[in-house]
């Protein structure tokens, strides 16, 4: 079956891309072969009283003012010993405004790692990315958010 679109080579950007989100993944396994540091607790009976948030937050926007734009964002967090924690990583990129003839490139990616410990712990991890072109006919637009959370038991 024959495709009717052009062959593309990857761009430099897109290998970057590529190349730091298997970095990512090779931080994200070092982080998995060391445990969390457990953090003591005061005054609480029974175990930890610490609650975890983390938030990282990406935003892009390439326009015809700015015809190349990128963000970057690459985080390592440990909490050690909690109850309960919230973490979440977004990225957003937006294309608008430019034509076809002199058309523009978004580009935004978060990498968030993080590390926590102990038993039964409540763990609200929202991951989220969206890319849009807005009147932007051949513009070139990429979000990634990517997220690895490793709990370890105490």
């Amino acid at each position: 079956m024959s495709s009717h679109r052009k062959p593309r080579t990857p761009s430099p950007l897109t290998r970057r891309a590529v190349r730091v989100g298997l970095f990512a993944a090779g931080v994200a396994g070092v982080a998995t072969a060391v445990p969390a540091q457990a953090a003591t607790t005061g005054g609480a009976v029974g175990g930890a009283s610490k609650v975890a948030v983390a938030s990282d937050h990406v935003f892009s926007h390439a326009d015809r003012r700015d015809h190349t734009e990128q963000e970057d964002s690459f985080t390592i967090r440990q909490f050690g010993t909690v109850k309960a924690a919230s973490v979440r990583n977004q990225a957003n990129a937006v294309s608008s405004g430019c034509t076809a003839d002199d058309a523009c490139r978004s580009v935004a990616l978060s990498f968030q790692v993080v590390t926590i410990a102990g038993e039964h712990t409540r763990l609200n991890a929202v991951n989220l990315s969206d890319a849009t072109n807005k009147s932007c006919t051949g513009c070139q637009t990429l979000a990634g958010a990517y997220q690895f959370v490793v709990s370890t038991p105490t």
